[in-house]
């Protein structure tokens, strides 16, 4: 049985990667300010789709400002997604 699936673990190395899968699953579950009911998963998802439609042109700093997120929301979308992180607060 693979060991990622059962729980159980044989090295420090699975120890980190079991650790920052769990950070990932919990980043994704945290609420959107302004957003009832939307996870940061659920807009990081919407903005995959829109840069699916979009043929992978698209502006995701715009496309969440104008979905009304706020600038902490957009970072963190950016940042998981590898993009660049605009510095929109001092």
């Amino acid at each position: 049985m693979d060991a990622e699936l059962d729980g159980t673990y044989t090295s420090g190395e699975d120890e980190v990667a079991r650790q920052r899968l769990k950070h990932r699953a919990a980043f994704l579950e945290r609420p959107v300010s302004g957003f009832p009911g939307m996870t940061l998963g659920q807009t990081v998802a919407s903005v995959v789709a829109a840069t699916e439609e979009a043929e992978g042109v698209l502006d995701v700093q715009r496309f969440l400002a104008d979905e009304g997120h706020s600038w902490q929301t957009i970072e963190s979308v950016l940042a998981y997604l590898g993009l660049d992180v605009p510095l929109l607060a001092e």
